[in-house]
């Protein structure tokens, strides 16, 4: 094997070995142009917030049959939520952080960073907004989403503080929050909330492009054995 095939071959074996590595860690919540995002960690595919906030649990559901406003889109189960907001907002070095704060797995992030700018801002962006509060002359985006829990109706909720009068008031916070306290948005809407939808995206199986880039690898290598 002359130097040019040698060396597109070790960098064969290279791309592979980075691109196995790039889905195995890949956990970023990626935005789409159809008004949803994407966790890349586990190919869900999620509605944006504020595409079916003021609409009851119960309508949102009634949509996602053949016919429906949310044909192709389904409600997100506890353990989908649980996954996609602990890979959306743990480990970001916010200024506070608990898995487990209202109980295992109900998570509340806190960032504290105030005029630096709040950590959160990509994700923020990434999945939308519910509508726009302003207590004290200061905005306030308001995410909140619904979901069938333990305890029945539960919420993920995100609060992000907007201008730089309201980043040195307050902290910006994610949170899931597990109770029975929100059975009323079953029949009746809030623009505050919206209904958690999930679609399965789709992707090539890391285990299959695995097999797939070995045996590309292995062909090489046969050639490499050759002299050829």
């Amino acid at each position: 094997m002359d130097k040019k095939a040698l060396s597109l071959y070790v960098s064969t074996i290279i791309w592979v070995v980075t691109s196995v590595f790039s889905i195995a860690t890949a956990g970023i919540i990626e935005n789409t142009d159809n008004d949803s995002f994407i966790d890349n960690a586990t190919g869900l595919e999620w509605m944006d917030f504020g595409i079916n906030n003021g609409q009851s649990f119960d309508y949102v559901s009634s949509q996602l049959v053949a016919g429906g406003i949310y044909k192709g889109w389904q409600l997100a189960t506890e353990n989908q939520v649980y996954e996609m907001w602990a890979n959306a907002f743990l480990g970001l070095d916010s200024s506070y952080e608990n898995p487990d704060f209202y109980g295992v797995g109900q998570l509340k992030v806190v960032d504290g960073k105030k005029a630096d700018g709040s950590i959160f801002s990509p994700i923020f962006s990434a999945i939308g907004f519910n509508t726009i509060i302003d207590p004290f002359l200061a905005d306030t985006k308001i995410s909140k989403g619904l979901f069938e829990g333990q305890n029945g109706l539960s919420y993920v909720e995100a609060k992000e503080r907007v201008g730089m009068y309201n980043n040195w008031l307050d902290d910006d916070i994610s949170q899931i929050i597990e109770n029975n306290n929100n059975e009323m948005f079953r029949e009746i809407g809030d623009v505050q909330y919206s209904t958690m939808l999930v679609k399965v995206l789709q992707v090539t199986e890391p285990s299959t492009f695995i097999i797939f880039s070995l045996g590309l690898i292995a062909i090489g290598g046969r050639r490499f054995n050759r002299g050829i």
